[in-house]
């Protein structure tokens, strides 16, 4: 958690192929998602201009020249200002 209006999301892969990712965010598990970043080449997106004690919850998928993987999603999280 970087603030109250930002999250720092980080992912692990699995897959040695993989060479870009794709990440979706919603407001609640069940969807829907929306594609806030596509080709990434790192397991770590700093997600700015969130909304103070909303709920988000992140899916990822890894890509390659073969395709694509399942969406992985994550626990639902809320940002919320770092505790000192």
């Amino acid at each position: 958690m970087i603030s109250d209006t930002q999250l720092q999301i980080f992912w692990n892969d699995a897959n040695a192929q993989s060479v870009t990712f794709e990440l979706e965010r919603a407001t609640k598990p069940g969807g829907p998602y929306v594609v806030i970043a596509t080709n990434l080449t790192s397991k770590i997106y700093d997600d700015k201009s969130l909304s103070a004690s909303t709920q988000y919850c992140y899916r990822v998928r890894a890509k390659n020249n073969l395709g694509a993987t399942r969406a992985i999603a994550t626990k639902p999280v809320v940002p919320r200002k770092p505790r000192l």
